[in-house]
């Protein structure tokens, strides 16, 4: 104990070693993270276009005049609808960054 000079080789690889697998599984994680995150943005702008959508409709009675909306992150949202005697439905459709099919429906009556 008394000729104590400084680390082994092996404590550093070793130590080397435990950061390099923290940062290897940490990275992946925050990736996904990251891709959740985006894609929760990218449903609450579905919704609150298809909210803007309805409530114009509520307001004027007249059908949306464009049928895809590019969204903040190039996404593109897919616009449908279908007017019936006593309403309308229209419905919001995108894939989302994490490659998921999404879709958002909402009904409005006269």
């Amino acid at each position: 104990m008394n000729n104590c000079k400084g680390y082994f080789l092996l404590d550093a690889m070793i130590g080397l070693s435990v950061f390099t697998f923290m940062v290897l599984w940490i990275v992946p994680q925050m990736t996904f993270i990251y891709e959740e995150r985006l894609a929760l943005k990218e449903r609450n702008f579905g919704m609150e276009l298809c909210y803007n959508l309805l409530q114009h409709w509520t307001a004027t009675n007249e059908e949306p005049n464009t049928k895809m909306i590019k969204g903040r992150y190039g996404t593109k949202f897919d616009i449908s609808w279908i007017t019936k005697e006593d309403g309308i439905e229209i419905c919001v459709d995108w894939k989302g960054k994490n490659n998921r099919e999404e879709s958002i429906c909402g009904k409005a009556r006269d």
